[in-house]
């Protein structure tokens, strides 16, 4: 995945773009109702009549000028956000390879798919949750040193688990997230890696929490929008703003979430403001 995003910011700088990283936006600019720019938190002014956000439209809003937030939000309050995720990454001297292991295993326990949606709306999780279990040093085992791998278990869980995670108490915070570890870690040895407790090297897990923070993901929203029959294709939200100049893209518009449905509205974007800079 990290090799597509590569590949993108090359293909970006080859054609005259710059990248920086590291630098929070804080204030979008306007001036006479049209963007103009856009404010960091150090400082430094970007001045550009165009402006592409790929964040949540909550704090997308907030970055704008109070007279311009209001039609922000109007227009996604209605919506609902994808499930979060639980993210358990291992690093195992296990011979996957001897195992015959693959790259990808997707472990389903629970059938009943509406029983499942049904729980994580409540805020729970199944006590077998479905786990997706990829091993990259399977592709390139140039990740790891020799008799070594890496595993990473994504589990979709619901952001109010737990009274979401034991937000905003630190111990309370890191004894969910151990306890949630050694399951799915107990789980992994009974179905599909034997004796794993005695090979793991590290361990390390994302919550809900993590991808909030460190993603900017309101309620940890792995997808951004729920991908709901109500919420696909065009009733999802425009790449166009109400503000003039101020475009959208990413997993919050259209056409639906992951990998292809946030390049293609990347695509989407680019052929509006191309048509939006024609006419101009």
């Amino acid at each position: 995945m990290g090799k597509i995003s590569e590949a993108i910011a090359k293909s970006f700088q080859q054609d005259g773009g710059e990248l920086t990283s590291q630098m929070e936006a804080e204030r979008i600019l306007v001036k006479d109702g049209k963007v103009e720019g856009v404010l960091t938190q150090d400082g430094r002014i970007f001045q550009s009549p165009i402006v592409i956000s790929n964040i949540n439209p909550n704090r997308l809003a907030g970055m704008l000028p109070m007279e311009f937030q209001k039609s922000i939000l109007k227009k996604t309050r209605r919506f609902e956000y994808s499930l979060s995720c639980f993210i358990l990454h291992i690093a195992t001297d296990l011979d996957v390879e001897r195992m015959g292991l693959p790259y990808f295993t997707y472990l389903r326990f629970l059938s009943d798919l509406e029983e499942e949606d049904r729980l994580f709306r409540k805020g729970e999780i199944p006590n077998h949750p479905t786990m997706i279990v990829s091993i990259p040093t399977r592709l390139d085992r140039s990740l790891a040193p020799p008799g070594q791998h890496l595993m990473k278990v994504l589990v979709n869980v619901p952001y109010l688990h737990r009274e979401m995670w034991g937000k905003g108490d630190p111990e309370k915070y890191r004894r969910i997230k151990e306890e949630f570890s050694q399951k799915i870690i107990r789980q992994l040895e009974a179905r599909l890696f034997p004796d794993l407790k005695k090979h793991l090297l590290f361990y390390e897990a994302a919550t809900p929490l993590t991808l909030e923070r460190y993603t900017g993901n309101e309620m940890g929203a792995m997808y951004g929008l729920a991908s709901t029959p109500q919420q696909m294709g065009n009733l999802r939200p425009s790449h166009r703003t109400p503000l003039p100049g101020l475009f959208q893209v990413g997993h919050y518009t259209r056409p639906s979430h992951g990998l292809i449905g946030a390049s293609l509205s990347g695509l989407f974007a680019a052929r509006a403001i191309l048509r939006k800079l024609h006419r101009a």
